[in-house]
Protein backbone atom coordinates (compact mmCIF):
# COMPACT_ATOMS: atom_id res chain seq x y z
CA UNK A 1 0.00 0.00 0.00
CA UNK A 2 2.41 2.36 -0.57
CA UNK A 3 0.80 3.80 -3.79
CA UNK A 4 -0.13 7.51 -2.40
CA UNK A 5 -3.68 6.70 -4.40
CA UNK A 6 -4.28 3.95 -2.36
CA UNK A 7 -2.93 5.35 0.84
CA UNK A 8 -5.43 8.81 -0.70
CA UNK A 9 -8.29 6.37 -1.23
CA UNK A 10 -7.83 4.45 2.16
CA UNK A 11 -7.54 7.91 4.22
CA UNK A 12 -10.93 9.44 2.29
CA UNK A 13 -12.64 6.26 3.82
CA UNK A 14 -11.09 7.03 7.03
CA UNK A 15 -12.29 10.66 7.16
CA UNK A 16 -15.56 9.65 6.30
CA UNK A 17 -15.47 7.26 9.41
CA UNK A 18 -14.34 9.97 11.27
CA UNK A 19 -17.12 12.08 10.30
CA UNK A 20 -19.75 9.63 10.54
CA UNK A 21 -18.84 9.14 14.46
CA UNK A 22 -18.63 12.64 15.07
CA UNK A 23 -14.72 12.49 15.73
CA UNK A 24 -14.28 15.75 14.10
CA UNK A 25 -10.67 16.65 16.46
CA UNK A 26 -9.13 13.94 14.25
CA UNK A 27 -10.07 15.71 10.75
CA UNK A 28 -7.46 18.80 10.77
CA UNK A 29 -4.67 15.68 10.78
CA UNK A 30 -6.43 13.58 7.92
CA UNK A 31 -6.66 17.09 5.94
CA UNK A 32 -2.73 17.90 6.29
CA UNK A 33 -2.24 13.82 5.32
CA UNK A 34 -4.48 14.53 2.85
CA UNK A 35 -2.71 17.40 0.99
CA UNK A 36 0.42 15.50 1.39
CA UNK A 37 -0.77 12.37 -0.66
CA UNK A 38 -2.17 14.66 -3.09
CA UNK A 39 0.73 16.34 -4.23
CA UNK A 40 2.80 12.74 -3.98
CA UNK A 41 0.96 11.45 -7.02
CA UNK A 42 2.81 12.26 -9.80
CA UNK A 43 0.88 13.50 -12.58
CA UNK A 44 -3.04 13.51 -12.42
CA UNK A 45 -3.20 13.67 -16.15
CA UNK A 46 -1.70 10.12 -16.16
CA UNK A 47 -3.95 9.20 -13.57
CA UNK A 48 -6.44 6.01 -14.99
CA UNK A 49 -9.63 7.54 -14.93
CA UNK A 50 -11.61 4.76 -12.69
CA UNK A 51 -9.06 5.84 -10.08
CA UNK A 52 -9.33 9.06 -10.21
CA UNK A 53 -13.09 8.87 -10.89
CA UNK A 54 -13.35 6.89 -7.49
CA UNK A 55 -10.97 9.57 -5.78
CA UNK A 56 -13.52 12.31 -6.53
CA UNK A 57 -16.62 10.15 -5.67
CA UNK A 58 -14.98 9.88 -2.27
CA UNK A 59 -13.85 13.51 -1.94
CA UNK A 60 -17.54 14.41 -3.04
CA UNK A 61 -19.35 11.83 -0.66
CA UNK A 62 -16.76 12.99 2.60
CA UNK A 63 -17.61 17.11 1.33
CA UNK A 64 -21.34 16.54 1.66
CA UNK A 65 -20.67 14.45 5.19
CA UNK A 66 -18.59 17.64 6.22
CA UNK A 67 -21.55 19.93 5.34
CA UNK A 68 -23.90 17.82 7.21
CA UNK A 69 -21.79 18.11 10.27
CA UNK A 70 -21.23 21.73 9.82
CA UNK A 71 -25.08 22.14 9.46
CA UNK A 72 -25.13 20.28 12.95
CA UNK A 73 -22.74 21.97 14.34
CA UNK A 74 -24.45 25.21 13.57
CA UNK A 75 -27.91 24.10 15.04
CA UNK A 76 -26.31 22.53 18.42
CA UNK A 77 -24.77 26.32 18.79
CA UNK A 78 -28.31 27.63 18.49
CA UNK A 79 -29.76 25.86 20.46
CA UNK A 80 -27.41 26.67 23.17
CA UNK A 81 -27.85 30.20 22.81
CA UNK A 82 -31.53 30.06 23.12
CA UNK A 83 -31.55 28.30 25.94
CA UNK A 84 -28.88 31.06 27.36
CA UNK A 85 -31.08 33.34 26.39
CA UNK A 86 -34.08 31.53 28.46
CA UNK A 87 -32.07 31.57 31.23
CA UNK A 88 -30.99 34.91 31.52
CA UNK A 89 -35.36 35.40 31.32
CA UNK A 90 -38.11 35.63 29.40
CA UNK A 91 -38.52 38.90 27.26
CA UNK A 92 -42.07 40.28 26.49
CA UNK A 93 -43.29 43.50 24.82
CA UNK A 94 -45.93 46.16 26.43
CA UNK A 95 -48.50 47.55 23.71
CA UNK A 96 -45.99 50.39 22.76
CA UNK A 97 -43.55 47.85 21.74
CA UNK A 98 -41.37 48.48 25.23
CA UNK A 99 -39.26 45.46 25.46
CA UNK A 100 -39.66 44.15 29.40
CA UNK A 101 -37.22 41.33 31.08
CA UNK A 102 -39.03 38.76 33.22
CA UNK A 103 -36.76 36.96 35.12
CA UNK A 104 -36.74 33.12 35.49
CA UNK A 105 -36.54 31.43 38.59
CA UNK A 106 -34.09 28.72 38.78
CA UNK A 107 -35.56 25.41 39.10
CA UNK A 108 -38.90 26.69 37.68
CA UNK A 109 -38.24 26.45 34.01
CA UNK A 110 -37.71 22.97 32.58
CA UNK A 111 -35.58 22.97 29.29
CA UNK A 112 -35.60 19.88 27.39
CA UNK A 113 -33.07 19.16 24.60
Amino acid sequence: MSDPVTRLSTLLDRERDLLRTGALAELPAIAEEKARLAAAIPDLDKLRRPALGLLREKARRNAQCLEAAAQGLRAAQERLREISDIRRGLGTYDRFGRRNGTPVVAGALELRA
